[in-house]
């Protein structure tokens, strides 16, 4: 039994209850953002270095007063001010730099949606969207910040992908994040009973 009242008072989307239907429930709860922080973190750092370095090349570079940079290139011939050049160059990398960083945000501001537990599979509701993931597809590396009032889990997967970094490739294995919820230390005993229920190679008769 769960030792808080989330269960019994959360409000399931329709479409996630005709989806469940009578199967059992272990728990049902309602996500907070879609990644934690300390996932985000590094790569808000990046972006922050990112601008930095190009900021202090900038300023480096351009060490005499700007403006009279663009007065004495319009007095030229050209067309276009070669000093816009050097302005749109370092503008591009800028740029990349707010991409990084706001790709590191956004999952901080998206909700994670609704996670239900049945004895088979962990479901997912988000953005309309019902993902629905075997229990067997999980590694069983279960990590769990927080506290009872408010946790997050997050839990390993056996598929995942390579991504390539200096002197070779590292396999990166999916996680699935269930952050901000109560009772989060019993949501953990529960993943962990059901994947190893329903292990590769587990007899359930058992």
């Amino acid at each position: 039994m769960l030792k808080y009242e989330a269960m019994e008072f959360i409000e399931l989307p329709p479409a996630l209850n005709n989806a469940i239907s009578n199967e059992g429930r272990d728990f049902a709860v309602k996500a907070g953002s879609l990644r934690p922080f300390r996932k985000s973190l590094s790569g808000i750092i990046s972006g922050i270095v990112w601008l930095a370095f190009f900021s202090l090349l900038f300023f480096s570079i351009f060490n005499v007063n700007l403006p009279e940079m663009i007065a004495n290139g319009a007095a030229g011939n050209n067309s276009i001010n070669p000093a816009y050049y050097l302005i749109a160059f370092f503008g591009i990398f800028y740029l990349i730099g707010f991409i990084i960083i706001g790709s590191a945000i956004i999952p901080l501001i998206r909700r994670g949606g609704y996670f239900i537990g049945t004895p088979d599979r962990l479901i997912q509701y988000r953005s309309g969207i019902i993902r629905s993931i075997d229990w067997e597809q999980f590694t069983g590396d279960i990590r769990v910040s927080g506290n009872e009032r408010k946790g997050t889990i997050s839990m390993l997967m056996r598929t995942g992908r390579m991504k390539r970094q200096r002197g070779g490739s590292i396999y990166i294995p999916d996680e699935i994040y269930i952050t901000s919820i109560p009772g989060v230390f019993d949501i953990e005993k529960f993943c962990r009973r059901r994947i190893k229920e329903n292990a590769p190679h587990t007899d359930k008769s058992q």
